[in-house]
């Protein structure tokens, strides 16, 4: 089964495609990531500093380790949970 919700990370920020929709999360904007839910390899990443622009986003990388790593290193800020 195709995956229509994929992410791409490159070093200006975080690009997620959901079918033909696409949102781009600068690095500066992302505050957080890490395992969402038990027994899974979802990975959410919590962007945004006020209410207005607060927002997260669900995703399921190859390798949750990697990606982890890759978010810590682009945005150094994040708080990252293992």
């Amino acid at each position: 089964m195709p995956n229509f919700i994929y992410s791409e990370l490159d070093a200006t920020c975080l690009c997620v495609h959901k079918l033909c929709k696409k949102k781009e999360i600068a690095w500066q904007e992302v505050t957080s990531a890490g395992r969402f839910g038990f027994g899974t390899d979802d990975v959410i990443v919590r962007f945004g500093h006020q209410m207005e622009d607060y927002g997260y986003i669900l995703t399921q990388p190859a390798d949750r380790d990697e990606f982890l790593a890759a978010i810590h290193q682009y945005a150094p800020q994040a708080k990252i949970d293992m």
